[in-house]
């Protein structure tokens, strides 16, 4: 049995989770936003992108600075500052009278998401110490993006629908200010605030980062050997040496090294960004969409069932790990991740309720996964550097998101091409049948998001030809995620074997 939880710790605990939902209430919704806010300012299409992705790029830009100023200058002043500041940016991106207004809004909230998601969870990792309450801490923290999933999405597609996209800031300004309220009374003054310090070090770190995803992405969509990408890798380059330069120069340098000299937690970091690579969300949005024709509204309530299984998943992450230890609950979730991709090959034409089925299984082990995870990288942070560890994990995590475009796009997309090519030429059909640019099926940016798409564009009309394509990309995507699973298995064996003797330990108490 679990032992009580002293009240401050509790506490600690709701100011985490309330605080990460906060965070996460940006991602969930926005989608729903950006095409009427981009209709209401009258935007072409690079302007649409402009409004996208800049804001992005402050929260990567923040990982680093995050964890850092929440361990040297006191965790519940960041938090604070971060409730402060994403609720300021709703403020300004609802009033917004033009684009940059808009676009400084949306880049102070993401800013601000990276202080309260990476924070938090320093906040949580460093505060519960007992292993019982802290296996249940994480699990409890791992409820929270299921739960903002599947309600928030919801409430913005009413407020879209019946009033206008500007109503939805309401929405943030809202999570903003309880993430505030609850940040104040239940975080305590002392948490972290060991004194300020240089902030060269995290700035160039996140700039890096930037740089880095940048790489990806342009990979992506220009080519690995391409002008644009070779530029990025070029300017990443140069930044990582002047990032080394001025931490060896420096006497304290904020940004500790430290998880980058620890085997265990690399491996880890490796594991972690491998999941998104493996996601099935997206694919499987196109699938009932291009397969089943489905609205997006539609594939909005069918996903809701998976976000309350995965919510379960989580819940039920916290005793597992009390009960078999960390090494048999990871291994165990990353070979149940493997089984649950592989039954995803048994979908056929007609196959919606399947699908839908194998989604709520495939949400409970993702989310399993997830808590897993997250506490064995941050069992790995030293003494006073969970914030630093929980910045490396967020940017492991950020990388991994620029990863799941490339498998996207390779796997998915370049199957749904050339099955659809082949299959229209053995009809005797003219194969100019895929000239439509498949790639408007990515989304290079967030190709592994779990929120349902927007419930405003219309069916897709749907042919056999289309809809064997578009399971082949399925099938061809589950195949890879078979095989990511299963070298994420054998990493987090390898990163945690050494734990085994703690994981019995804990299991005797």
């Amino acid at each position: 049995m679990t032992p009580a939880a002293p009240i401050s710790e509790r506490g600690v605990v709701l100011a985490a989770c309330v605080t990460t939902g906060t965070a996460l209430s940006m991602s969930a919704v926005s989608g729903y936003i950006l095409d009427p806010m981009a209709a209401d300012f009258g935007l072409d299409s690079s302007n649409t992108v402009m409004l996208k992705y800049i804001p992005s790029l402050f929260a990567i830009g923040m990982v680093f600075l995050a964890g850092v100023l929440g361990d040297r200058v006191g965790r519940r002043r960041v938090i604070i500052l971060g409730a402060a500041g994403f609720t300021l940016g709703a403020l300004a991106t609802g009033l917004a009278p033009h684009l940059s207004v808009a676009v400084a809004g949306q880049s102070l909230m993401r800013a601000s998401e990276s202080l309260l998601s990476v924070v938090a969870l320093a906040l949580l990792s460093a505060t519960v110490l007992d292993p019982q309450r802290r296996a249940s801490a994480f699990g409890t923290l791992g409820v929270v993006k299921p739960l903002v999933y599947l309600t928030l999405p919801i409430v913005a597609g009413f407020l879209v629908t019946w009033l206008d996209w500007r109503s939805v800031t309401g929405l943030w300004v809202i999570m903003g200010g309880v993430g505030l309220i609850v940040a104040v009374r239940f975080i305590p003054r002392d948490s972290g605030d060991q004194g300020a310090g240089e902030l060269a070090t995290p700035l160039l770190a996140g700039v890096a980062l930037v740089l880095i995803v940048q790489v990806l992405n342009s990979a992506g969509s220009d080519g690995l050997f391409s002008t644009p990408t070779l530029l990025r890798l070029a300017a990443a380059a140069a930044v990582v040496v002047a990032l080394l330069a001025a931490h060896r120069r420096l006497r304290r340098p904020t940004l500790s090294f430290a998880p980058l000299r620890n085997r265990q937690a690399v491996l880890l970091f490796a594991t972690l960004a491998l999941i998104p690579v493996a996601a099935l969300y997206y694919a499987t949005y196109l699938v009932f969409q291009y397969a089943f024709g489905l609205t997006p509204l539609q594939i909005s309530l069918i996903m809701i069932p998976a976000q309350v299984v995965g919510i379960i998943g989580a819940k039920l992450a916290g005793r597992i790990l009390n009960t078999v230890g960390l090494t048999r609950a990871g291994v165990g979730g990353f070979a149940s991740f493997a089984v649950v991709q592989a039954l995803f090959l048994f979908v056929g034409p007609g196959g919606v309720a399947l699908t839908a089925t194998l989604m709520g299984l495939f949400n409970f082990i993702a989310v399993f996964v997830g808590v897993v995870l997250s506490k064995a990288i941050m069992d790995t942070a030293a003494p006073s550097e969970d914030g630093t560890t929980s910045s490396y994990r967020a940017a492991s995590a950020r990388i991994g998101d620029a990863l799941a475009p490339l498998a996207m796009t390779a796997l998915a997309v370049g199957t749904y091409q050339g099955s659809l090519e082949a299959r229209a030429v053995d009809a005797g059909l003219d194969a100019s049948i895929v000239a439509a640019d498949a790639g408007d099926l990515v989304d290079a940016q967030r190709a592994g998001d779990e929120a349902p798409p927007p419930p405003a564009q219309d069916v897709m009309p749907v042919d056999a030809l289309h809809e064997a394509a578009m399971l082949d990309a399925l099938h061809a995507k589950a195949l890879a995620g078979v095989g990511v699973a299963a070298v994420g298995g054998m990493l987090f064996f390898v990163a945690t074997r050494r734990r085994r003797d703690d994981d019995r330990a804990t299991t005797a108490v």
